[in-house]
């Protein structure tokens, strides 16, 4: 039923589309396109910093267990003294990479003023400008006085590298979710903090960039006095209510989640790097095929949620270009336990593995109540499917200790 469901909701977004297509042929000048010629396809986060008018610079954080992350710094070339500027420190969801905050329409800094193009309608610093302009929020704090800087967690196309592992090593995918939080915002905070020579950083999280972070700061609440503000991008912690069919139905298969928990191979079978190309090639010739198109947009709405309003058709060519990126599938089958168990737990290995990595049958909850970070904020949709508004309550109530 569910995937029936999944079928009529592509079917009616194709010829929503097409239908429209005809429309827009017949009564304006559209012409039809074979493929897209976005170079912003091809592009990968220097240059799309650097072809905003921005710097970029590339730094390469190493974690306790030894991967060796990239991460991103944008720097604006029109302020000189960069010694005051607070930094703030961006993190991608899942499937994501540092890429994903730079997505948008095109808009330049010049001569220090970030401009909307073609317009030229600039962005006003001051907040309080009704008219604000930019897509991008790490770009539109770039160009405001701040220091950012894009990270990478391991298994992207940008952080390959391990001290002693190479992608080939079944080793180098033996992770959760549990690492990401444990290991790699961790390395990426002190590095950014000690490079900067700062005491604290804003930390800006989207989808599982929230999650590492939650997982952080409940186990290691001291970091809290390092994170001022704390932005939330769609938080995830519980998943139970997501309503993606195929991903609960994928979550509620057990065997299915126990069987890719114990596979350490890269999700979806090949290496980030190879991932990548296929991106570009789908994106440039499906995603940016008029006909084709509609598969790109059914795609998008099933795994993330309906919205037409806020859905720029000719962005999805670029979207597709830049996602998904790598991850382990032991982080896919995370997420389905977190899903089919509603428990914002570490990673279940089963009683037996259990007992011997924790001391204890079932994996510890991770307890959101000990985090006493006060500089927080929280932005969500109400028809975001991985970060329903159910879900993003019981995270609430977790942290103001009402649950």
């Amino acid at each position: 039923m569910k995937l029936r469901a999944i079928l009529l909701g592509i079917a009616f977004v194709w010829v929503s589309y097409l239908a429209s297509y005809v429309y827009n042929t017949t009564t304006t000048t559209s012409t039809f396109q074979l493929y897209s010629t976005n170079p912003d396809i091809y592009r990968n986060t220097s240059q799309l910093i650097e072809t905003r008018g921005f710097h970029s610079e590339i730094h390469h954080p190493v974690t306790r267990d030894g991967y060796i992350l990239t991460i991103f710094r944008i720097v604006n070339p029109f302020i000189s003294n960069r010694s005051s500027l607070k930094p703030f420190y961006f993190q991608h969801g899942l499937l994501g990479n540092s890429d994903n905050f730079l997505l948008g329409r095109q808009s330049k800094l010049i001569n220090g003023v970030y401009y909307d193009l073609p317009s030229m309608n600039h962005t006003n610093c001051s907040g309080i400008e009704p008219n604000n302009v930019g897509q991008s929020l790490a770009f539109v704090l770039a160009a405001c006085g701040y220091d950012v800087w894009l990270g990478n967690y391991r298994g992207t196309r940008y952080s390959t590298q391990h001290v002693f592992l190479t992608q080939k090593d079944s080793e180098y995918w033996s992770y959760s979710v549990d690492e990401l939080g444990m290991y790699d915002i961790p390395a990426t905070i002190e590095y950014i903090l000690s490079y900067t020579g700062k005491v604290e950083l804003g930390y800006v999280g989207h989808s599982l960039g929230t999650s590492g972070m939650f997982q952080l700061l409940s186990t290691r609440p001291s970091y809290s006095a390092l994170i001022r503000p704390f932005i939330a991008l769609a938080p995830v912690a519980y998943v139970a209510n997501i309503q993606t069919s195929i991903l609960q139905y994928a979550a509620n298969n057990l065997p299915f989640i126990k069987k890719l928990g114990e596979l350490n191979i890269p999700f979806f079978g090949i290496p980030s790097q190879l991932l990548a190309v296929g991106d570009d090639i789908f994106s440039t010739f499906i995603c940016g095929n008029t006909i084709l198109q509609p598969l790109c947009t059914s795609i998008a709405f099933a795994l993330c949620g309906y919205d037409w309003a806020n859905t720029d058709q000719n962005d999805l060519a670029w979207i597709f270009g830049h996602f998904p990126d790598g991850t382990s599938n032991r982080v896919i089958a995370h997420m389905g336990q977190r899903v089919s168990q509603n428990t914002f737990s570490f990673f279940d290995f089963g009683p037996k593995n259990n007992l011997q990595t924790y001391g204890m049958r079932t994996p510890p909850i991770y307890n959101l109540s000990r985090i006493n970070n006060r500089y927080m904020i929280f932005v969500s949709g109400i028809n975001d499917f991985l970060a329903d508004p159910k879900d993003i309550e019981h995270i609430r109530k977790q942290l103001t200790g009402n649950g």
